[in-house]
């Protein structure tokens, strides 16, 4: 919980984008799966890209704007590369806490 906001964070590291690419519909789908299923507000998967260090962020729920207001950008596609996020407690968390109060 973020103050009145249900939000969950998932992370997994890898050093093969490409194959998260092949994958990227499943993985938006399955995220709408289970933000719905779960009540989420906003639900986020951080695929970290260690070599490159970013993180491409899958996202879905009705307070995915809150992403946009954390980090600045522009939502699209269900994903979003964040160059330099690579930490779930340490960046992308403070982030989101600031944005939503």
């Amino acid at each position: 919980m973020l103050g009145e906001l249900k939000i969950g964070i998932g992370q997994v590291n890898t050093m093969d984008m490409e194959s998260i690419n092949e994958i990227r519909s499943e993985l938006v789908l399955y995220l709408e799966e289970v933000c719905s299923d779960k009540s989420y507000n906003l639900l986020l998967l951080m695929v970290t890209d260690i070599q490159n260090e970013g993180s491409e962020v899958f996202y879905s729920g009705v307070d995915k704007g809150l992403l946009s207001k954390a980090f600045g950008v522009q939502l699209k596609n269900g994903s979003i590369y964040l160059k330099g996020i690579v930490s779930r407690k340490k960046q992308m968390i403070p982030l989101l806490s600031t944005a939503s109060y």
